[in-house]
């Protein structure tokens, strides 16, 4: 989507869902229009693992978490620039959970295609993600990425947004719960000290409740994407 007054070359959002087996429909999406709002256009991308197309697509990225997703990010990105929709200059990237996660290993990985990153309730570290989420979590990551981090750690490593800090250009910020069993502080304070170390641009911010709370209260909600809306703004200009 663009606003209505503009169509071309204009600073881009390209939003992650979550999940990974999520998939975003035609519907209404208040946080969609804040940013049409506001002069960015607004692309979503449906990547594998997404739901809805097949258990082949769902299951595409099992054995290898984050790189089809990124690569399918990527692909949505240069799409927009090759068809002169998106400005290659202010194309930020921002997601939530699991789109957090695809957001900041697309940073690392692709580090010049990208104007900042905004990740909400992130995977930063896959290893320091299993060791400190519940066991219910613990066996979907076994699934996902055949096994654990002793058993396969070249997998859990490669997928690891932290191994990649060293090629990061673009600012970032993080945005996470204190209570968040699902994507715990620890591997997020541990991303925000290694991007520090190596002199990269992170502000990072926090609020009280767990991996729902940013969601599910409206108050931190609108906090949250008031403060992602100004950290996007300030980098376009």
């Amino acid at each position: 989507a663009t606003p209505n007054d503009l169509s071309k070359n204009i600073p881009f959002i390209i939003d992650v869902h979550g999940g990974p087996h999520g998939v975003v429909s035609d519907e209404f999406l208040p946080e969609a229009h804040m940013w049409l709002d506001h002069g960015f256009g607004y692309c979503s991308v449906n990547y594998r693992g997404s739901i809805s197309f097949g258990k082949e697509f769902q299951e595409k990225i099992y054995g290898n978490p984050g790189y089809w997703e990124v690569e399918d990010t990527v692909a949505a990105r240069n799409w927009l620039v090759k068809n002169n929709f998106a400005d290659p200059k202010r194309v930020i990237l921002s997601g939530w959970s699991w789109g957090g996660y695809v957001t900041l290993l697309a940073l690392g990985k692709y580090p010049n295609l990208w104007t900042g990153g905004i990740a909400g309730m992130p995977i930063a570290d896959c290893i320091l993600q299993y060791e400190d989420e519940p066991a219910f979590f613990k066996s979907i990551d076994r699934q996902r990425f055949g096994g654990t981090p002793e058993e396969v750690p070249k997998c859990y490593k490669k997928s690891s947004p932290i191994n990649y800090v060293d090629g990061i250009q673009s600012p970032i910020l993080i945005i996470y719960g204190k209570n968040d069993v699902r994507c715990p502080p620890r591997q997020i304070i541990s991303f925000e000290k290694k991007m520090r170390s190596k002199g990269k641009t992170i502000k990072v911010l926090s609020f009280y409740s767990g991996h729902a709370g940013g969601f599910t209260n409206i108050k931190t909600r609108i906090s949250n994407v008031k403060t992602a809306l100004q950290f996007a703004i300030k980098l376009i200009k």
